[in-house]
């Protein structure tokens, strides 16, 4: 057949598929452009090709948004080069890095778009355009972890940006420079770009782009512990999201406030939100969204003692984390992997993989704490003193973040050697430039006397049931720990319950005290098998407030720790055996000292810190349920169990007892 008539038959196939089935061409877009090919009307098949990929794409079908875009991509490079095929050629690569980056291929998505920029500069397209290009590469960079990356596209969107203010093109720019601040130690840069944003982000018309800003935003006010704010943000890009049928955005919503939920110390509510968000983001085949969710699963399951569904959404986490391409996540899910094992008291899988999490952060060149004090408790538990000793050392030296769990580890790596780790903290105090000013070991000392008792509780002689008097106060923020008095008082703190950052959920009671005092109480093991996490509290507000208590980081841990003008610290820790632990926290002269005793006679100090907080003071006694399970390792579905046998509290210091 001659090629002229070959080419007429095809148009007129294709002709009379578009006339007979009008309102169905997208549906039949591949037929139509295979017969438009074959034509003088190549064009015609592109925008077919082109057509039929964004259905797909808006209905989330990415392999087949892929397969139609690359067909359009390759019928465009048979066809003269004009102004108007080299801009489709940048549309469909924009596409094209956009739906593989939603699908969690970044080299892919990388390459899409750095071709996409590079046929804008060609074009000389405007520069809110070429922006709009940099931030998507920029993002494709972050999944990644490759933030040089990012702080060098940020600094091309600055300078296409010129003085342009209040647009989608400036909140754009400022997303890219504030994630590359972030990534590169420059916290007031971060802040800064994404305050500015946040003046004008709500009057802008939404578009997709803007989704992230809106997420960065929040997770900046969770950082000023402004709750209020980052709610607000996130019910903003909820109400968006759905207004705009952008469901990358509401499932993002829904991920966020998850977030904000579990860092409340709310669990239950934290995996409600969290399986949704997990659900929208498989529908609408976000990889990579979708495995930060089973992470977090992952993570949150174990926290709340519910170990089979942490081993569920572990192992879907990794299999996520190998289709994605960034080492940021494959870390994740291996260093949550491990932490489950060690748990489960599996230290071979364990051990696999919080190396290959080690090994995976050595290529972004990042060495984080975590999986280090992680492997040492896995060490730990395996009787490997050595090799503990080797990772919680070396977690002193490169993470402050981890540095009191490592060195509970390393006491309790050489208890059978005393005389060693005084030794040792003197080393690491020079190695690590020193080691705050935190005291890190139990030292001899005398409690001060003071001569009025205030009140004395002697639990154990109460009657069942028995209230401790009006002065007192049950603070249960979350509705649902308990206490009771029967031979003791019981303090029970469900998961998740703690005293830290923006999780003030822990169960206390606590009563007014003017003036110096010293508060006494004796701590014992809880009901069944469940950790001992509690001990004296000093309140003045969220702000302000310390506590000496027990077996935060093990078993027979005592630390001084709180909040202290806003700033979270750990004054001192040490390690003491004992059934009955005496604890004493005394407060004079705007300081206050943490004493501990296993016998009531011989005391030592765990620690002291400036603390003069201004108004009313409280102190009592509190529970912890955050549980860290790769330390005391087990289920304890319902959290931990707290008793003591007495509170006293004395008042009006007179002078330090003789040695």
């Amino acid at each position: 057949m001659l090629s002229r008539r070959r080419q007429e038959l095809h148009g007129a196939i294709a002709e009379a598929i578009a006339e007979i089935y009008p309102d169905a061409a997208a549906d039949r877009a591949e037929t139509l452009a295979y017969h438009y090919t074959h034509t003088d009307h190549g064009e015609r098949a592109v925008e077919h090709l082109i057509g039929a990929g964004a259905k797909a794409r808006a209905a989330y079908l990415n392999d087949e948004a892929i397969d139609c875009y690359t067909k359009a991509l390759q019928t465009l490079d048979h066809l003269p080069e004009t102004d108007e095929t080299t801009t489709l050629k940048m549309r469909v690569q924009e596409a094209l890095g956009r739906i593989h980056h939603g699908a969690g291929h970044g080299d892919a998505a990388a390459e899409h778009l750095r071709a996409a920029i590079d046929l804008g500069r060609r074009m000389d397209v405007d520069a809110s355009e070429m922006i709009r290009l940099c931030y998507w590469l920029a993002d494709v960079h972050w999944w990644k972890s490759e933030y040089a990356e990012v702080a060098e596209i940020g600094e091309m969107a600055c300078s296409l940006l010129g003085d342009e203010r209040g647009t989608v093109a400036e909140a754009l720019a400022n997303q890219v420079v504030a994630t590359g601040a972030y990534f590169g130690g420059r916290r007031d840069a971060w802040r800064q770009r994404l305050t500015r944003t946040a003046e004008f982000l709500r009057d802008l018309p939404y578009c997709e782009e803007l989704r992230p800003s809106y997420v960065h935003i929040w997770g900046m006010c969770y950082d000023q512990r402004d709750m209020d704010g980052a709610r607000g943000w996130l019910e903003a890009l909820l109400r968006v999201g759905s207004e705009h049928h952008d469901a990358r955005a509401v499932a993002q919503a829904h991920k966020g406030m998850g977030d904000l939920c579990r860092y409340s110390g709310d669990l239950r509510n934290a995996r409600v939100k969290l399986e949704t968000a997990l659900i929208q983001f498989q529908e609408i085949g976000d990889t990579n969204h979708a495995g930060d969710c089973l992470i977090d699963l992952g993570a949150l399951s174990l926290s709340m003692g519910r170990l089979d569904d942490a081993k569920r959404y572990g192992g879907l986490g990794l299999s996520a984390a190998e289709q994605i391409d960034s080492s940021w996540f494959r870390a994740a899910s291996y260093l949550s992997v491990g932490e489950l094992y060690v748990c489960l008291g599996d230290l071979s899988v364990a051990g696999h993989s919080l190396s290959r999490a080690m090994d995976i952060y050595a290529e972004t060149k990042h060495r984080p704490g975590r999986p280090l004090v992680t492997l040492g408790w896995a060490h730990l538990h395996d009787g490997d003193l050595e090799a503990a000793a080797r990772y919680f050392h070396e977690t002193v030296t490169v993470s402050r973040r981890w540095r009191g769990s490592a060195m509970s580890g390393l006491e309790e790596a050489y208890r059978h050697n005393p005389d060693v780790f005084p030794v040792l903290c003197k080393h690491l105090d020079e190695e690590a430039d020193g080691l705050d000013e935190t005291q890190w070991r139990l030292e001899d000392d005398q409690p001060a006397a003071f001569e009025d008792i205030s009140q004395r509780l002697d639990f154990i002689a109460m009657r069942p049931g028995s209230g401790l008097g009006v002065e007192w106060e049950w603070v249960n923020e979350r509705g649902d720990a308990a206490y009771r008095v029967e031979n003791a008082l019981e303090i029970q703190a469900p998961n998740g319950r703690d005293l830290v950052e923006l999780n003030m959920s822990a169960p206390r009671l606590l009563r007014p005290v003017v003036g110096e005092f010293a508060a006494d109480a004796v701590c014992m093991r809880g009901a069944g098998d469940r950790p001992v996490i509690g001990g004296i509290v000093l309140w003045a507000d969220v702000d302000n407030h310390l506590r000496v208590e027990r077996g935060a980081r093990g078993a027979h841990e005592v630390s001084l720790t709180g909040r202290v003008e806003g700033v979270d610290t750990l004054a001192g820790r040490g390690r003491l055996e004992a059934d009955r632990l005496h604890l004493r926290l005394e407060w004079r002269e705007g300081i206050a000292r943490a004493l501990c005793s296993a016998d009531g006679r011989a005391w030592k100090r765990v620690g002291e810190t400036a603390f003069a907080p201004t108004g009313e003071l409280r102190v009592g006694l509190h529970a912890i349920g955050e549980i860290d399970r790769t330390i005391h390792r087990g289920a304890f579905e319902h959290g931990t169990s707290t008793r003591f046998e007495s509170f006293t509290l004395r008042s009006q210091s007179l002078l330090r007892l003789p040695g």
